[in-house]
């Protein structure tokens, strides 16, 4: 990728500038992804509860500085999901038996 620099009045300086990635891929993403794709397998409980604690991992790490709005948006949209899929595949936690 090329930026533009002026000089002077009559030349432009063009330089190569780092790339920017198009799309970033968080460490949630891929496991909110897995936990959807392999929702009707015997591995459910497990991928949701994975991608559930990546989400909050992502939760803290925000929790000191900023969350970005589309990003915030995002993880709530995500969380809803799986607490939906949860329901569906009624995979909701059990009291534990003593």
């Amino acid at each position: 990728m090329f930026s533009a620099e002026e000089k002077s009045e009559d030349c432009l300086l063009l330089a190569e500038s780092e790339p920017q990635p198009i799309v970033v891929v968080l460490s949630w993403h891929r496991a909110y992804g897995e936990a959807l794709l392999y929702a009707q397998s015997d591995k459910a409980a497990t991928l949701i509860s994975q991608a559930e604690q990546r989400i909050f991992e992502r939760y803290l790490e925000v929790a000191a500085s900023s969350l970005q709005p589309e990003e915030g948006r995002d993880l709530w949209n995500a969380v809803t999901a799986l607490s939906e899929l949860k329901k569906t595949l009624a995979l909701a936690p059990h009291p534990a038996i003593h």
